[in-house]
């Protein structure tokens, strides 16, 4: 296995149906470099639900975390939904820990750690309208976990101003 690079690459993913791009997804990660050599894929508008097991939509050498919309919380029933595909040799499939997955009208969230090889906190979030209240909530549990750690959001919305400071 070759060294690793000091910080991952990842690729961000407006999907708007993982299921449905399943085999273009894999296609891109069988022969483009870009996605081939990406230690993650961050996904956004999965449209995924618990009728669809994550295995039907990985591509081979990657495993998935996700996030699936919950239309009994949002009061939405389609879209929405985070996924983090994390590729295999970067990191072993079981040292990663969810350390929350939230899901609130305003907000999708699914914040992962590698607790083995102590790589950076992956984080892949979808916004759609988000209170600065849960902001700092999140930005303050982040902080005292450990502040020194690189942070990495990934982040589908339709405002263009951040909220989120210094991690921007």
């Amino acid at each position: 296995m070759k060294a690793r690079l000091p910080l991952p690459t990842c690729l961000l993913i407006n999907a708007q149906s993982l299921r449905g791009k399943a085999d273009e997804l894999t296609a891109n990660v069988r022969y483009m470099h870009e996605y081939r050599g990406a230690c993650m894929l961050a996904v956004t508008e999965t449209w995924l639900d618990g009728n669809v097991p994550s295995n039907e939509v990985e591509p081979t050498g990657y495993t998935l975390y996700r996030a699936d919309r919950d239309p009994g919380i949002t009061g939405k029933t389609s879209g929405g939904g985070v996924g983090l595909f994390i590729r295999d040799d970067w990191c072993w499939r079981g040292s990663v820990v969810v350390r929350e997955s939230l899901c609130t009208p305003d907000i999708e969230l699914l914040w992962t750690t590698d607790i083995v090889t102590e790589q950076p906190d992956l984080t892949a979030t979808e916004y759609i309208i988000i209170t600065q209240e849960e902001v700092n909530r999140i930005n303050s549990r982040m902080e005292t976990d450990d502040f020194l750690k690189p942070y990495f959001y990934s982040t589908s919305h339709n405002n263009p101003t951040s909220l989120f400071g210094p991690y921007t």
